[in-house]
């Protein structure tokens, strides 16, 4: 019966914005100096990169509905974290430049992530977006480690 195998969208979607909402919340509890909003960055990319990993390994679907909302809870931090290390690391003159710049490459990368999705199996395309976060944690904390020598 159809009905019986139909996937429940709304409640997903419901779930998905849940979880960027309680994400975004929960930023407001964590300290912020300097040291601890790297390490929440380091955390966010990992977590991300675990969420992409499930799907590219499982078939289970409320496994991957967790992944998915763990995704979303990551994101849901990383908006005002990267709001923070904005204010923290580009200089307000040049702040509105800087975030045009970066949306060139931004929308590259979304092309390119829509391609791959439509020529490339899921299992593949989540594993390499997992292996793009566990990149951006391993730069992370190269960058974090060169700031702590400096200063």
């Amino acid at each position: 019966n159809p009905s019986e195998t139909r996937i429940p969208t709304e409640i997903l979607f419901s779930c998905l914005m849940a979880s960027v909402s309680v994400g975004g919340s929960c930023f407001d509890l964590f300290p912020l100096d300097d040291k601890q909003l790297r390490l929440i960055g380091l955390c966010l990319y990992l977590g991300a990169a675990v969420s992409m990993v499930i799907p590219a390994i499982s078939l289970n679907f409320y496994l991957v509905v967790v992944s998915f909302c763990l995704f979303e809870f990551c994101v849901g931090i990383f908006n005002p974290w990267c709001a923070k290390m904005r204010s923290i690391v580009i200089p307000e003159e040049i702040m509105a430049t800087m975030i045009s710049l970066w949306r060139l490459p931004l929308n590259i990368t979304v092309v390119a992530g829509v391609y791959a999705s439509d020529n490339y199996p899921s299992n593949i395309v989540f594993a390499a977006c997992a292996t793009l976060y566990a990149s951006g944690a391993a730069v992370l904390m190269i960058i974090s480690q060169q700031r702590v020598k400096v200063e």
